[in-house]
């Protein structure tokens, strides 16, 4: 929202095929269909087929939507979900 970037919340499950499900899940799609997924790991652990970050969906992923939110900025939401504040946040760091 900070970077005026267009967005859906997602709000539903992930299941990686063979390595686990989550029951409730948030996650973002772009408008180009990526995903941006920054907790996945944390729940399921660092296998490299656990997604992370920004990606393409792929074979092995089900990300089921129950729901789409929308929710004015707030620096608190970012840093639940990043663990980071959203000032350390930079969109265009090489």
């Amino acid at each position: 929202m900070r970077e005026g970037i267009e967005h859906v919340i997602h709000i539903g499950s992930l299941e990686v095929g063979g390595v686990g499900h989550i029951t409730l899940h948030w996650w973002i799609e772009l408008p180009t269909g990526q995903i941006c997924d920054a907790r996945a790991r944390m729940w399921l652990g660092d296998d490299p087929r656990v997604p992370h970050g920004v990606f393409e969906p792929r074979d092995g992923l089900r990300y089921v939507s129950k729901a789409v939110k929308s929710f004015d900025y707030s620096p608190v939401i970012f840093w639940a979900i990043t663990e980071k504040p959203i000032e350390e946040f930079n969109l265009h760091a090489d």
